[in-house]
């Protein structure tokens, strides 16, 4: 059986016709779907950017069988897949991440094509995929606790493989590792460094930061309560100090204290 490269060897002026778009479907094919799609399922479907049975015509390990789009060979199929997508650490997959954005198309976030290196590199790499979602998990606790609980903290710190995925967090929100990071840290009075304890919690959203400085949040649909002193931290690090890094709706640093500050502020109510 002819492999990709047989292919292309003999049909030279065919080599720009194979791209990352029926990649993407070969993907979807041999490691989503173990080989097996149906047909009448798929056979429409372009959401990659090209039609599914344009992209499997131009591989001769596709068959349709059964009124199934099959894989004959799994094991090369799957190599061919791996040549295109998989990276062997995490900070290069996260970077071909980057690079194949300009094939994702808006809208299909559930086909976004820039995040097979990084899918791939888990799944190929469970023990780093299982550690990951624990760390997900502690860091939900973390939020549920709603204080800066030094047992959840302590523990969450512990986890397996979590300079991985600070790694990854700083990645995915800055499209590079940086050296330092400005952050910002709200207070509902003035600092005082004798009451803080072993952890302490940061933002690098400084708007963040003075929301939490001005109001107590009651969990309920309440107008919030205003602080009486409301004050802001702010500092610059170097990201090996971070314990932890969360990214998203809610931004969060930890760090272990104490920490230098830059500057302090209050804030106008």
């Amino acid at each position: 059986m002819k492999n990709f490269y047989q292919y292309l060897n003999e049909n030279k002026e065919n080599k720009e016709e194979i791209t990352i778009r029926d990649y993407t479907w070969l993907y979807f094919l041999v490691i989503l779907y173990g080989g097996k799609m149906l047909v009448k399922s798929w056979e429409k479907d372009d959401r990659p950017g090209v039609l599914i049975t344009t992209s499997f015509d131009k591989f001769d390990f596709v068959y349709i069988e059964n009124g199934n789009f099959v894989v004959k060979n799994q094991e090369e199929a799957r190599t061919e897949v791996k040549k295109i997508f998989y990276k062997k650490t995490l900070l290069k997959a996260l970077q071909y991440c980057t690079e194949l954005k300009k094939y994702d198309i808006k809208g299909y976030y559930g086909y976004q094509i820039s995040r097979i290196p990084y899918d791939l590199f888990l799944r190929e790499n469970p023990n780093i995929d299982k550690s990951f979602r624990l760390i997900e998990n502690r860091i939900v606790n973390h939020f549920n606790s709603q204080v800066s609980n030094t047992r959840i903290i302590t523990q969450l710190s512990k986890s397996r493989n979590l300079k991985d995925f600070n790694l990854m967090k700083l990645f995915q929100k800055y499209e590079y590792i940086p050296k330092e990071i400005k952050i910002y840290r709200g207070l509902k009075q003035a600092y005082d460094i004798e009451q803080d304890r072993i952890f302490s919690c940061w933002t690098t959203n400084k708007g963040q930061a003075e929301r939490f400085a001005k109001y107590y949040f009651t969990g309920t649909y309440q107008n919030p309560i205003l602080s009486e002193l409301p004050h802001v931290l702010e500092t610059t690090i170097p990201v090996s100090e971070i314990i932890i890094f969360v990214d998203g709706q809610e931004s969060e640093v930890i760090l272990k204290n104490p920490v230098l500050i830059d500057n302090e502020y209050s804030l106008s109510i």
